[in-house]
Parts: structure tokens; sequence; C-alpha cells
């Protein structure tokens, strides 16, 4: 399977053989050779473990997209690789015969394969993957403890008054129409934007609040009081925003003190969201916006302050 996934993608691969770190961090020199290293560690120990071999071959894809390059010292950077080693691994395990708890599984390790592992100790894999992870590397022995700081989660309320659904997803995978179906209340920004510019399109609308920083700071302030708005009628109702970082999550959610959090995840194949953005008349994103967008996400797990996650893949 492995070997097929390489031949059938050879853009992606030979993009990862020509991508080097420059990084202490990485002595093994290219993106290619450590996931070499990291495979061939994987397949001797684990020569049936289908999902972790995925693992191991997708976890760095999106490095070469995110390189950047300091010009004074030379040093390397692949800041937010994991979210773009995400949505291209959408694509590939789309073709391939695994369930989708498999499919998950495999995307949930690749989005956190750079956090602290025994703060998500119950997610499968991401533990032997982290030991994995460290054999493809020439500076450092496996015995050393290199596991990064924890993130700061939310601590649920105890007694919640409503439930708050926090959709999550780049545009065009699906949120708003899977909000809209939800039949509660919806607050988000584009509806905002929309409604406060009702003779403009979308990105007429988007350009014209960029445009100005004092009427943008007005049209935040504005969304910002809506927010409060909501959070004090301690209603149910669905955030049909991308919340694609941590950070954001952690944002929102620290204005509806006295809710549950539910979260909704669309994660279809990235190709389906390139080319239904490409169709979307008046609301196209450019696809460099969309890279961008990808290098935030971090996919939500329960100890963020979810009762329940829904992961939808298709």
């Amino acid at each position: 399977m492995v070997q097929d996934i390489i031949d059938q993608n050879p853009y992606l691969f030979n993009a990862m053989k020509t991508c080097e770190h420059q990084s202490r961090w990485h002595l093994e020199g290219t993106v290619w050779t450590h996931t070499l290293m990291v495979l061939t560690y994987v397949k001797a120990l684990h020569p049936d473990n289908i999902p972790l071999q995925l693992i191991a071959l997708l976890h760095d894809c999106g490095k070469p997209l995110a390189k950047t390059v300091d010009h004074l010292s030379g040093k390397t950077s692949f800041h937010g690789h994991e979210g773009l080693s995400v949505m291209l691994a959408t694509d590939i395990l789309k073709s391939l015969d695994l369930t989708m708890q498999q499919r998950l599984d495999v995307l949930k390790v690749i989005s956190l394969h750079g956090t602290n592992v025994q703060q998500l100790h119950d997610i499968p894999y991401l533990q032997m993957f982290r030991k994995a992870d460290q054999a493809g590397r020439l500076y450092i022995p496996l015995s050393t403890d290199t596991d990064h700081q924890p993130r700061h989660f939310l601590t649920p309320t105890e007694a919640p008054t409503h439930t708050v659904y926090m959709m999550c997803g780049l545009p065009c995978s699906g949120k708003s129409t899977h909000a809209d179906s939800l039949g509660m209340p919806i607050l988000s920004r584009d509806n905002l934007l929309t409604y406060t510019y009702p003779d403009m399109s979308y990105m007429e609308a988007y350009q014209y609040v960029h445009s100005d920083p004092a009427r943008l700071q007005l049209f935040n302030r504005n969304f910002d009081k809506l927010v409060t708005q909501r959070a004090r009628e301690q209603i149910d109702l669905v955030i049909d925003m991308t919340h694609l970082s941590l950070k954001s999550r952690r944002s929102m959610m620290s204005r509806f003190p006295h809710a549950r959090f539910e979260c909704i995840v669309h994660l279809p194949p990235f190709t389906k969201v390139i080319a239904c953005n490409a169709t979307r008349e008046g609301k196209s994103i450019p696809f460099e916006t969309l890279i961008q967008m990808s290098k935030s996400f971090v996919i939500p797990v329960k100890q963020e302050g979810f009762d329940n996650i829904t992961y939808i893949l298709e």
C-alpha cells in the first residue's frame, strides 16, 4: 500500500525529496530522508500496522509548502506543516481501503504529532509514533524525553445551561450547510458581514471592511457585541466560523461561560475544497489564503473542553 501511494503521488513525494531541513533538529537532511527513517522504524517494529505506516509516510508531507527561510541566518522553519499535512493527507486517504475510524486516527496523529503526548494519552498511535519520529532523527537518542510543553485547555463548567455547537473547517468544507440543517440560531461573522452590506457581494464587503483599519475595528466591535449578547441569552446555538486553531476555539469558548460545547469538524478531501472554492461565485478565496488557513489547523480533541466531537470526512 505504501509503495502504491508513493508511485501514485510523485509530485508530493518529489517535493519532499528536494526539501532540505537545514536545521540542527534534523541533521538527516531532506524531509524525505527523515520520512524514510521513520517509516523504516515503523515497518520493522509494526509490520502489520497500516495506520501507523501511513502516519509515518504522511506526517511531514506538508513541509515543502510550509517551508520558510530566514535570509540572514539561512535557518528554515516549517510552522504550520502539521495542518497542511492533514489537508494533503485527506486526498490520499480517501482512495484507500480504510475504515472511517482508521482515516480519522491517521489524521489525528498527523495533526497532533508536535504536541504533548502525555496530555493526549488517549489518542491512538500518538505515543507509538512519537518514538518512531524520534528514531527518524540523527541528533537525538531514543531514551531522551522530548515531549512538548502542555497546551492550555479550558475547564468545562459544572452546571451548563445551554449547548454551543462549534463548526470547524476550511471554507467550502460543508460547515454552513450543516449549520443551517441544525435549525438553531447561527452566530457567524460572514452572516453579519452580508447583513451589514446587503448591496455588496461577500468578497466586495470583505475587501471594503478590511481596506480600512477603522472600518475593520468597528466591524469587529459589532461582532463582539453580538457574541456578548448571545452569551447572555444562554440559548442553544451554532457558531459557524472556521475555528481552525486551538487559540481561536479557546477564545470563543471562553465567551460562553455557562455552555457545554460540541464540535463538528468538517475534513473533506482538500481537492474538493479547492474545486468548490474556485466555483463559488462572489465568495472565492485566493488559493494562498487557503494554504495559510490550513497551516493554522489543529484537529479538535475533547481535552479542549468539548463534551462531544463529530468528525465528518466526506
